[in-house]
């Protein structure tokens, strides 16, 4: 296609960002990528919100403005991916290859991905509950399907202590209770099965991605500082973000 740029979400979980941009940027692919029960649940909610809306709408059409925020239209250029990835052995691209359905026309339609255009891809949430080994392998993967010029891959970690909670200095300095919330978070993912597998250490991250292809972009809020501005009601603190850009040739 005509497309300069894509974008990918894994593990886009119940968040609508995709379909809120998607009803902005029309000429821009976004492509979700997430396990078969939460996307399904996810599709069926986002059409029940669209008949609602369109329902409203041609009642109330002598008066209504719809802007692109709360518009009942399901973006065309809105693709959904499902499929439990290292499950069975199925990798990135034998689920992108296979399994990519439009969510407006509800047809397969594989040729909507590239893979020799810029990609933003955002991992958002999973890191933690993967391990070392099954971050490596994702980024890799990630690398080998969309390591061109101007890919990047926005992501967010924990860093976890010896205990296996996640810790930052800076909100511990000021949430009384730090220890106990993240002992808490800690056992409450485990009890539900997805108990948190990884963290590093921010000042190690280069080196994680050493030959890896992806170079980490230096943030405007620099790790030793991150999260020392917020309230110590706030725990969201805790989880870093940084964001990769594709380097090799």
């Amino acid at each position: 296609g005509s497309n300069k740029l894509q974008v990918l979400i894994v593990a886009a979980g119940y968040d609508t960002l995709t379909w809120r941009l998607a009803l902005e940027y029309p000429d821009v692919n976004f492509i979700e990528l997430d396990h078969p029960a939460t996307g399904r649940a996810k599709i069926n909610a986002l059409r029940n919100v669209c008949s609602k809306r369109t329902k409203e709408e041609n009642i109330k059409n002598d008066t209504v403005v719809v802007s692109a925020h709360n518009s009942a239209q399901i973006p065309q250029s809105l693709y959904f991916c499902h499929k439990a990835v290292n499950e069975e052995s199925t990798s990135l691209k034998q689920a992108l290859a296979n399994d990519l359905v439009n969510s407006h026309s509800g047809r397969n339609e594989t040729s909507a991905l590239q893979y020799n255009i810029p990609t933003a891809v955002v991992v958002e949430g999973l890191t933690f509950y993967l391990t070392e080994e099954e971050n490596r392998s994702l980024f890799q993967q990630l690398g080998d399907l969309f390591g061109c010029q101007g890919s990047i891959v926005a992501f967010n970690f924990f860093n976890l202590d010896s205990y296996g909670r996640p810790t930052n200095p800076n909100t511990q300095k000021k949430a009384l209770f730090s220890s106990f919330v993240t002992t808490f978070m800690k056992y409450k993912v485990k009890v539900f099965g997805e108990p948190f597998k990884w963290g590093i250490e921010p000042d190690k991250l280069p080196s994680f991605f050493h030959e890896t292809g992806w170079r980490l972009i230096p943030s405007t809020l620099p790790f030793a500082t991150f999260g020392d501005d917020l309230d110590y009601t706030v725990m969201m603190g805790i989880e870093y973000e940084a964001t990769v850009e594709w380097i090799a040739q």
